[in-house]
């Protein structure tokens, strides 16, 4: 499995993959190497996630916890394909997994050329071309490499109907599964009744970080609030 995003680095991705190791902890049958990153400068990390779960964290040393640079997915992808080929020289795999088309994506096309490995790749959001307006000069330089990838991939998943369908606008031929984000269920439930209150009640899920546009938000609930007709009360 490959994912340059793994708590406490990176956003959504990572957590997913955390929560997917979880499951498969459980999983008597399943053993699984993720090849992720490490904040160090220079040391390669070994961790055990559970009996049959191995972390190999390769040294990106990332400046910022929630977001990688163009620089620092470069040097994940160097030192994690340098990762990979030592472990398929030490045991046999059955499979590679890919968290996003690139970086991982392209560590996946790589060992199936060295290794005859069948690989799934799972679109994450960023690297589906369109997705999102910073890596627009990324996009045409990104898409020769992401039609190979895809193609010659056993499986292509997505996380919703519309990322399958923005993926399909770029690969209109291409065959792809949605696979929906799972939710805790112990954490998250619906109540037994509906909420009765006249009360309106919002909630939001997302880091309070810029690129995330919370401050979007906060600006729309302050203009909501002045516009806001208030009953009068009687005491």
């Amino acid at each position: 499995m490959l994912d340059n995003e793994f708590p406490p680095l990176g956003g959504g991705t990572g957590v997913v993959n955390y929560h997917l190791l979880s499951e498969f902890a459980s999983y008597q049958d399943v053993y699984v190497d993720l090849v992720t990153s490490s904040r160090s400068r220079s040391t390669f990390e070994k961790e055990r996630f559970a009996d049959r779960i191995m972390l190999y964290k390769v040294p990106v040393d990332n400046r910022n916890i929630h977001h990688s640079t163009n620089r620092e997915l470069l040097r994940y992808s160097w030192r994690a394909m340098h990762q990979c080929r030592r472990m398929i020289r030490d045991r046999a795999y059955d499979l590679s997994f890919a968290f996003a088309g690139v970086p991982a994506g392209a560590i996946s096309f790589a060992l199936r050329r060295l290794a005859k490995i069948p690989y799934i790749v799972s679109l994450q959001g960023p690297d589906v071309p369109g997705f999102e307006a910073r890596y627009a000069a990324l996009y045409p330089f990104l898409k020769p490499i992401l039609r190979r990838i895809w193609r010659e991939a056993s499986f292509v998943t997505a996380i919703s109907g519309e990322h399958r369908a923005l993926a399909n606008r770029f690969m209109p031929k291409q065959e792809i599964a949605v696979i929906y984000n799972g939710v805790d269920t112990e954490l998250f439930s619906p109540p037994a009744e509906g909420h009765s209150s006249a009360d309106v009640r919002i909630i939001c899920v997302g880091r309070l970080i810029e690129r995330k546009g919370q401050d979007h938000l906060l600006r729309a609930f302050s203009l909501i609030r002045q516009e806001a007709v208030v009953p009068t009360r009687r005491i």
